[in-house]
């Protein structure tokens, strides 16, 4: 090919271009520093640097996030810092205040006052507001979270009978363990003893409200129980009616009976009251439990607002179950519409319980059930039988659980062993049994007393032998008393077959002797609770969630067995269900509330206990009344510390008969001590000890007299085995007692033995030396009642030895204890923003280190290596002259072309 002087000229121009384009690029390359000019540059490396930016440019918005997030847990950790410091001193003040109980009511107002103060500034400090958003509301930022709205009760109509003079309703703050009733119309209905709420109307049984058991606030001290009806005839109960006072639903809702006359028989008064309720109270929470959560980093993200709620109220105790159920019709998480048979598992989870499952699968089908088993609040039994149908759906299994009642269980109050030391069992003999009233008792007829569910009367006997064994025992209890009898750990257990209100009661004892050989049988599962009625139900991707609306301590939990439509197990598609929430903490502002009032009105809050059930034998039920006046909490023992005897007969136990005995064997104008009660505190000093009397004026004129000392030292042991009589003991008389004009032995034995009540065990102001008229020195306090076993001829036994035993409670001593918990409360909530806070600087200190190796990389990809862009613009120089010498010479004419 022949090289034309064109080509070589283009050739020159072409290398002249390129030359020129690299010393641009350098020229460009040195004045930006930046190596990544445009797209061509090295695409590869471009792309890196491109998403390296992208990278950081989301960090940065993290990091503004987190400046934001960590803003506002500054101002969550003051306004925490500030309610410690509050808290502390308010325990301070009540310390104080409890020293000063016995002092001048000025001193312990302005304890009160100061009290009263802390408390504004906790509501102001829990209403806080932040870049004009309340702090602690949750997600409804727009809306103070503490507030006060008066709830109220407003009469709509009354019919009542001639013995009532009038019914009186007002709303009052519910008790701290009982959720308030809902805003709504409710009806009162007063029949045959008994008192009950009703929402709307009485019109179903599923519309009772359960209320508090005995219209007496124990939250503090072992919890209030609630029940589908008030008993008028509790000693309590029927006291608070006689004396004008105001019966307490314990639900936000207070009712007052008026008598036209104080001797009114309360099992026969009838009336019915409709109301309308409206809901509210003293420093409520009217926030939400939403989170407020921001995103950190990528896929994270965390909540960065506590709730007022979750500072100074106690928590619900929430259940979840575990596995997450999916919709097989929708494939999505389920819901409340969701069909019980369309009901399924992830893959994963599936193929896993698949595996375990029986014939019949894991899925639920028609035909299915589903045994729901659990407790409620106080602990008492729930259960109940759902069946599977092709319309089943979750919200009418949710509607279900929400509608279970609780069923009533009697135990034995002490378990039993054979001769060799283990527990007893169906298979025992009564022979194997080391039992000594047991073993008396072979040979003889066992009598079994009591009531059904419905209350009809029971009585049975059966034959006692060597070889007689528990479970044929067990076996006649079922048949006559309509119950499902097991023997567990040694205690004979008899369950009601039917659940809600429950008469049911059982006494076992020989036909002859009159001694209870099982011991007592006492109600550990309360029929009639309402159950499940105040639990929450809802589903929440695709889990059930059960809450309990009782605050603070709770028993509730719940499981479900499931079985085919043959009864046979199959695997649990709902799997456990786990505590997701615990039920605990306290109301810090109701505490201080309740300290301040009770400063100012000393013994006013203060708590009497439930009574423990008899460690023995004995039959009759103590039921506790009156109003505690002591300055301390404290646990008090009542025990048979003497039963007398006659000069023929040794007795075991205060019995009827025995009474009848020692009355008999008298002389005119004679009288005898025929027992005595200790009353002991949690430190073993007595409290008091209570005398029962009897005298004989004339064979047909008998006297009882039941009185109560206070010892002049508590401290001082008392030997019964020695002390005949109350005027033994030095100390205070505080109560005394005497019924007369009973015609003989028998009448005042069987008078005196069934009317141990309102006995009173602790006075205020007493006269010293017992120079008072009436029944009671001073102000009556604590009082005892011990009410007799209803079915007749049912043994009345209090047997020697045998105790039980209930807690008091001080409120200011009791709120010093609120206080630390609530001060653990406000912790516990510093503690959470403190690991927010933690975690927030982690995760800025993690993007921090990945931003600057981003930014490394980055440049390195990016920038321009000076020296080389300077080597390589030399070079480009270099080369530039060369070729324009070359080029020189290819321009340049000589003599041939002028010749041409």
């Amino acid at each position: 090919m022949r090289i034309t002087d064109n080509i070589l000229f283009n050739n020159f121009l072409y290398n002249i271009n390129k030359i020129n384009e690299k010393t641009y690029i350098n020229n460009e390359k040195m004045a930006s520093g930046k190596r990544l000019l445009d797209l061509a540059s090295d695409p590869i490396s471009l792309s890196k640097v491109l998403s390296l930016k992208d990278i950081n440019m989301r960090f940065d918005q993290y990091v503004t996030n987190i400046n934001s997030a960590n803003a506002y847990l500054d101002a969550e950790d003051t306004a925490l810092s500030n309610a410690d410091d509050l808290l502390h001193k308010a325990g301070t003040l009540l310390v104080d205040g409890a020293n000063s109980l016995n002092n001048d009511l000025a001193s312990r107002t302005a304890i009160a006052e100061n009290l009263d103060s802390i408390k504004d500034e906790l509501i102001d400090s829990a209403n806080t507001i932040f870049q004009g958003k309340y702090l602690f509301s949750g997600t409804k930022t727009d809306t103070k979270p503490i507030q006060t709205i008066q709830n109220e009760a407003t009469t709509i109509n009354i019919t009542k009978d001639t013995t009532i003079k009038d019914i009186k309703i007002a709303a009052d703050e519910n008790f701290s363990d009982i959720n308030q009733l809902d805003s709504g119309n409710y009806q009162i209905k007063i029949e045959s003893g008994k008192l009950s709420l009703y929402k709307d109307d009485d019109s179903s049984a599923s519309n009772i409200i359960s209320i508090d058991d005995d219209s007496s606030d124990e939250s503090d001290v072992g919890g209030n129980k609630l029940s589908n009806y008030l008993d008028l005839k509790d000693p309590a109960i029927e006291d608070k009616i006689k004396n004008g006072e105001w019966i307490n639903t314990g639900r936000g809702l207070k009712i007052k009976i008026e008598l036209n006359s104080a001797n009114t028989d309360l099992s026969s008064i009838s009336a019915s009251l409709s109301l309308n309720y409206k809901s509210g109270g003293v420093n409520i929470y009217k926030g939400d439990d939403g989170k407020r959560n921001i995103e950190y980093s990528d896929k994270l993200t965390s909540p960065i607002n506590i709730t007022a709620k979750d500072i100074y109220k106690p928590t619900n105790q929430t259940l979840e179950n575990d596995n997450q159920l999916i919709d097989a019709s929708t494939q999505d998480p389920m819901t409340e519409s969701s069909k019980l048979i369309n009901l399924d598992l992830s893959p994963e989870l599936a193929e896993a319980i698949q595996q375990a499952s029986s014939g019949s699968g894991y899925k639920l089908q028609v035909g299915d059930v589903i045994n729901i088993e659990g407790t409620d609040h106080n602990g008492n039994l729930v259960k109940g039988t759902y069946s599977i149908a092709s319309s089943s759906d979750i919200k009418g299994l949710l509607s279900f659980i929400q509608g279970l009642d609780s069923t009533e269980v009697l135990k034995t109050n002490k378990p039993f062993n054979t001769l060799n030391g283990d527990s007893i069992t169906g298979s025992t003999q009564l022979a194997s049994i080391n039992d000594t009233n047991i073993q008396n008792a072979i040979g003889s007829t066992l009598t079994l007393k009591g009531f059904n569910h419905n209350g009809t009367l029971v009585s049975t006997t059966v034959s006692l032998t060597s070889t007689t064994t528990m479970a044929s025992i067990a076996s006649i209890i079922t048949s006559n008393f309509n119950a499902s009898v097991s023997i567990n750990h040694g205690r004979i257990e008899i369950e009601d077959n039917t659940p809600g209100d429950s008469s049911l009661k059982v006494y076992a004892y020989t036909s002859t002797s009159k001694i209870p050989i099982f011991s007592s049988f006492t109600e550990t599962s309360k029929g009639g609770s309402g159950g499940f009625k105040d639990i929450e139900a809802k589903v929440e991707d695709g889990r059930i969630e059960l809450i309990d609306k009782r605050p603070s301590d709770s028993k509730f939990n719940i499981s479900f067995n499931l079985q085919d439509s043959s009864g046979s197990d199959k695997a649990n598609i709902f799997g456990v269900f786990d505590i997701k929430t615990l039920g605990r903490g306290v109301d810090t502002f109701r505490t201080l509330d309740d300290a301040s009032y009770a400063l100012k009105n000393p013994y006013s809050k203060n708590q009497i206990g439930k009574p423990s059930s008899w460690q023995d034998i004995s039959t009759f039920t103590p039921v506790m009344s009156g109003k505690y006046l002591g300055d301390k909490n404290d646990t008090w023992t009542v025990k048979v510390a003497k039963v007398a005897n006659t000069s023929t007969t040794n007795y075991q136990a205060i019995s009827e008969n025995q009474i009848e005995d020692i009355a008999s064997s008298l002389s005119d104008g004679q009288s005898k001590t025929i027992g005595m009660f200790q009353i002991t505190d949690e430190e073993g000093k007595t409290v008091a000890v209570v005398g029962l009397k009897v005298k004989k004026i004339s064979s047909s004129n008998f006297t009882y007299y039941i009185q109560t000392k206070v010892p002049s030292d508590p401290d001082k042991k008392i030997d019964f085995s020695k002390t005949e009589d109350l005027s033994q003991i030095d100390g205070t008389i505080i109560f005394s007692r005497e019924s007369t004009g009973f015609s003989s032995a028998s009448d005042v034995a069987t008078n005196l033995i069934n009317n141990l009540k309102d006995i009173v065990i602790q006075t205020k102001d007493a006269q010293m030396g017992g120079n008072f008229e009436g029944e009671v020195n001073g102000v009556a306090g604590v009082k005892i009642n011990l009410l007799p076993p209803a079915p007749s001829g049912v043994p009345l036994i209090l047997q020697n030895g045998d105790t039980f035993s209930f807690k008091l409670t001080n409120m200011v001593e009791q709120a010093l204890g609120k206080v630390k918990d609530s001060l653990d409360q406000v912790l516990s909530s510093r503690s959470i923003v403190g690991a927010r806070v933690n975690r927030f600087k982690l995760a800025n200190e993690r993007i921090s280190y990945i931003k600057l190796s981003n930014t490394k990389t980055i440049s390195k990809l990016e920038d321009a290596n000076v020296a080389d862009v300077f080597s390589e613009f030399k070079r480009n120089q270099i080369v530039m002259q060369a070729t324009l010498e070359v080029g020189s010479k290819l321009t340049s004419q000589s003599l041939f072309d002028y010749l041409r």
